[in-house]
């Protein structure tokens, strides 16, 4: 048929390739190359001709097939396209993996313009001039990353380009750049993720002033990072070290709470431990909390502890002063309960009146003492501040004058001293300046020296009150509390004069009880002007001042109402629940002038019932017996701390009532 097929075209020449059955059955394959020679007629005469087994040849031929069949399947799964490029021809061969990879039509001609075009704008120079450095150096490698842009979907892929250059031999010209295409998007994106992983990880160990740690549970290697060297502080040598020599810097007593640590972790636990180390460049101790977990073996990782640590050494002080305040608060409660005691037997029980006035007054400023201790965490107390609480129920008109360097009272001298100011007002109130609005009180402080030691030296003054007519001939209890106190508790003296102008008062207190500390300087009172509380409370015209009572306390609320009557003040209530005291404030809305309102409620704030009545018009006192003032619960004008006097709730509620109807 080849031969009838070429004799048609008006060929002579012929050859075929075919396969042929040997006796052996084997098959080989043979290629016949032929001439025909023809007769007069025209036709085939005679045909001479060579057969050639060409069954190896063919073999070499299907494997090369196959081959490049393989290469193309692998570059078309590895995203790598092939490429060639003539340097003196300019010339330039794709695979068709080298197409797809870049998203461009396999019938237009492979151009390095198209090449160009298509790579990021941003990494364009930074190609070329790789490529343009590798060229005209000796260099027979080049590489390069960019991002391409592809035709087809627009997508932005990352591209590895690798190549080989062929130069001549003899002169070293570049001939020919051999390369390769390959598509590392994915890996690109694995690595961004990585990083921005490990840039959160550290960023949040830095957040949490955490240094980490890694030990190789099999050669008892630990990697330190450099916040971990910084708390521990240990130099840059001891990034990897033996995780032995870490011991030396843990408390001997807390080794033991390690070692049980790195047993749990070893069966399956956390490892969690807080220990107390010394510093290897300072010496100075301090708590460390580490925190970690085994990581099993994989095939290129070993068997790890891996973890972390920070330093809870403010935690652990604070902990310990916790514990020291507690065990303070308790002594100081039991010693508040003695003194309480002692006051109840001591006073003079003759006038039933008299006695309860003394004692509740003597209680009150045991009470405001301890509020002014507590604010402070136990640590002492302000002279200003002391001063100011024991005189607050008193202030008028710029009546009364503090003056003084800043003082700190040192806490065992808290209480005493707040007695001794008690005293001095009380006297005051009853006898002397403070008795009348006309009478103003001069208190100032200083601190003498006289040696080595120093001593706070406090000065009273009165002035504007009834004339003193001398020393009293007989000494009442408050007199020796005030001088075994000074004496005693503070290791001062007093010094007492009665003269006409008023009483004047020198007292002192010993080294040891006192310290400079911030300044501080007041005068007490607002400047406006002011009026007897007792007009206070009767301006209503035409009746009784009405007042909403409100307090959980039964004993407490009699009470109240005891003193409200006694200031003649008619009592709304008392309500001992929030749903009540809601109840009983809108029934009698319109109807009410002032409110006092304790301000926990068996656990639930009255705040929202203050500024209910508030927004009324109703002026509200808030009663607490928290020791620091809370956020949210109004000026200091219009808060009672428990315990009180009735004389502090007779001047508070006058406050409230002249600034309402201011």
């Amino acid at each position: 048929e080849i031969a009838r097929a070429a004799l048609q075209r008006g060929e002579r020449y012929f050859e075929a390739e075919y396969r042929y059955v040997w006796p052996d059955q084997s098959v080989r394959w043979l290629l016949t190359r032929a001439e025909m020679h023809l007769g007069s007629d025209g036709q085939p005469h005679t045909i001479v001709g060579v057969v050639l087994d060409i069954t190896e040849r063919k073999g070499s031929q299907e494997a090369l097939i196959r081959s490049e069949q393989r290469l193309r399947l692998a570059q078309s799964a590895g995203g790598i396209g092939t490429w060639e490029w003539d340097l003196e021809s300019g010339s330039l061969y794709w695979s068709d993996s080298t197409y797809h990879l870049h998203g461009m039509d396999p019938s237009r001609p492979a151009s390095l313009e198209a090449w160009s075009a298509g790579i990021h704008p941003d990494d364009r120079a930074g190609v070329d001039a790789a490529m343009r450095e590798a060229l005209e150096s000796c260099a027979e490698r080049w590489s390069t990353e960019f991002r391409f842009i592809r035709q087809s979907d627009g997508a932005v892929r990352w591209i590895a380009g690798r190549g080989e250059i062929v130069r001549d031999r003899e002169t070293g010209r570049a001939l020919r750049v051999l390369g390769v295409g390959l598509d590392i998007t994915e890996h690109r994106l694995a690595e961004a993720a990585a990083r921005d992983s490990e840039a959160r990880l550290r960023e949040a160990l830095e957040a949490g002033d955490m240094g980490n740690w890694n030990i190789d549970l099999t050669t008892g290697v630990v990697v330190r990072d450099q916040r971990m060297l910084d708390l521990c502080g240990l130099p840059p040598s001891a990034a990897v070290a033996q995780r032995s020599g870490f011991d030396s810097l843990i408390h001997p007593d807390d080794r033991k709470l390690r070692d049980a640590a790195w047993e749990r972790a070893l069966q399956g636990g956390e490892f969690r431990t807080e220990v107390r180390i010394r510093r290897a460049d300072t010496g100075e101790e301090r708590w460390l909390a580490a925190r970690g977990r085994v990581i099993e073996a994989t095939s290129d990782q070993p068997r790890r502890l891996v973890g972390v640590a920070y330093d809870i050494s403010e935690r652990k002080l604070a902990e310990q002063r916790q514990q020291l305040l507690m065990r303070e608060v308790d002594h100081r409660a039991k010693n508040v309960l003695a003194v309480v005691q002692s006051l109840v037997n001591l006073s003079d029980r003759s006038d039933p009146d008299r006695f309860a006035e003394a004692v509740q007054g003597r209680v009150s400023a045991l009470a405001r003492a301890h509020v002014l201790l507590s604010r402070e965490r136990w640590v002492g107390a302000a002279l200003n501040d002391i001063v100011q609480h024991e005189l607050e129920a008193y202030q008028g008109e710029r009546r009364i004058l503090l003056d003084g360097p800043p003082v700190q009272i040192e806490p065992e001298a808290v209480q005493p001293l707040s007695m001794v100011f008690h005293e001095l007002a009380t006297n005051a109130s009853k006898y002397g300046a403070l008795s009348r609005l006309a009478g103003r009180l001069h208190v100032s402080w200083r601190v003498e020296t006289k040696g080595a030691e120093q001593r706070l030296v406090m000065n009273w003054v009165e002035r504007g009150g009834p004339p003193v007519a001398g020393e009293p001939e007989r000494r009442g209890f408050g007199s020796m509390l005030l001088t075994s106190t000074v004496e005693s508790q503070l290791s001062g003296e007093i010094k007492k004069r009665w003269e006409r102008a008023g009483v004047t008062c020198e007292l002192s207190v010993g080294p040891g009880l006192f310290r400079l500390s911030q300044p501080v300087g007041a005068v007490m009172g607002n400047g406006a002007a002011s009026s007897d509380p007792d007009e206070a409370l009767g301006e209503i015209p035409g009746r009784r001042c009405r007042v909403l009572v409100v307090e959980d306390e039964m004993i407490i609320a009699l009470d109240l109402k005891r003193m409200l009557t006694r200031m003649g003040c008619e009592l709304v209530g008392p309500a001992t629940t929030f749903e009540a005291a809601r109840e009983l404030a809108d029934r009698e809305a319109g109807h009410l002038d002032a409110a006092l309102l304790d301000l926990n409620l068996r656990g639930v704030s009255s705040l929202p019932l203050a500024d209910r009545l508030t927004a009324a018009g109703v002026p509200v006192l808030l009663v607490t017996g928290y020791g620091e003032r809370l956020p949210g619960i109004g000026s200091g004008q219009n808060v009672l701390s428990k315990p009180f006097h009735e004389k502090e709730l007779r001047s508070a509620l006058a406050r409230v009532l002249m600034k309402s109807s201011a």
